[in-house]
């Protein structure tokens, strides 16, 4: 994959045409996204497939009828893909925003894109996606109405205390009105966060306890590795296999899911790492580089999900080759940025090195 993404950084630098690279790699994104989202839709129309259970997201656009199916992948659970429908609508609606260079037929092919990459989230019936891809583009565009892109490095310290976040906004909004709206059983899921609540607190409740291996972690499965789920599969959902527990075993949140896996310095690595991300992309849009931002949307985004769902480790392998490819892809980016400013103004800097 690194290999991949050089060798096309390469080919692309050798042979620019009008658009910038970086447009180019994320229409590459979005064309393979687009072309995975359209596929799943027709073939649900082609062949459509229920689950015996209500649907709730597709009620919020006056649809009621049963939970998806999605046809071509029966077997994979419905967030992951939503989850990619997501990066599509974020993606797509970034680029229009974002980068002007294109014609009126990129243009057309984007809001179609877009509106597959929606259709795709309640199709899924993640009530999660679907508000994060919503409040992620509302905010970002929002930041970006009154020049404050740069308030995005400051977003990775939620990530430690996201799950705290998460279920005190799902109290908040059990006791209102709108919980009965959102809800698949009278509110009771909300203030659960959809069980969550069981999960968060036994993983707290590890941690308050401060032991050594929590520094390194408990390697991949971390919180069945710590015996978390002795109380929170066992007791609160019933499952008894062994394969049941170990599938079930995530955190349901990045965080929490990092320090089980790889400890408190992984965390630490982790958020260093998110922070050199948005300081890159931050200095190259503010010389200029706008081309960057759906990078930074795309990031944002994925932090945002990392709030009530596990987006680190191999548990769902293609957030990994996504997250990977970006972070490799804005280093290559920024040092190339870098060499051509420096090249400008004739002068050699170590950091090229």
């Amino acid at each position: 994959m690194p290999l991949f993404l050089y060798l096309f950084y390469q080919y692309e630098n050798e042979n620019q045409r009008h658009r910038s690279i970086e447009s180019q790699f994320i229409m590459l994104i979005i064309n393979v996204l687009g072309f995975f989202c359209i596929v799943n839709v027709l073939s649900f129309i082609l062949n459509p497939t229920f689950d015996s259970s209500a649907a709730t997201t597709l009620r919020f656009i006056g649809i009621n009828t049963r939970r998806i199916l999605f046809t071509l992948n029966p077997s994979i659970h419905p967030g992951i893909i939503g989850a990619l429908g997501g990066y599509l609508f974020v993606l797509s609606t970034s680029y229009l925003k974002h980068i002007k260079n294109y014609s009126s037929r990129v243009k057309i092919r984007l809001y179609i894109y877009a509106i597959a990459g929606i259709v795709i989230v309640l199709m899924s019936d993640s009530r999660t996606i679907l508000f994060s891809s919503f409040l992620c583009v509302g905010g970002l565009y929002f930041l970006s109405s009154i020049n404050k892109l740069s308030l995005l490095r400051y977003i990775i310290w939620i990530i430690p205390f996201s799950n705290i976040i998460f279920m005190s906004a799902m109290q908040y909004t059990a006791s209102t009105s709108v919980a009965s709206s959102i809800s698949r059983n009278d509110g009771a899921d909300i203030a659960t966060g959809n069980s969550r609540k069981f999960i968060y607190m036994a993983a707290n409740k590890e941690l308050a306890d401060f032991k050594p291996i929590h520094m390194i972690g408990f390697g991949e499965y971390g919180p069945y590795a710590a015996g978390l789920t002795k109380y929170y599969l066992t007791e609160k959902f019933f499952k008894e296999s062994e394969k049941e527990k170990l599938i079930s075993s995530v955190t349901h949140n990045t965080g929490l899911q990092v320090i089980f896996d790889i400890g408190y310095i992984g965390l630490t690595i982790y958020l260093l790492l998110l922070s050199t991300l948005f300081n890159q992309l931050n200095k190259m849009n503010n010389q200029g580089q706008a081309s960057i931002l759906p990078l930074a949307y795309l990031i944002t985004y994925i932090i945002i999900l990392g709030t009530s769902e596990t987006y680190f480790g191999n548990y769902t392998t293609i957030h990994n080759y996504l997250f990977f490819s970006l972070t490799f892809f804005i280093v290559i980016s920024y040092n190339n940025h870098l060499y051509k400013r420096q090249l400008g103004n004739k002068k050699y800097d170590k950091a090229i090195a």
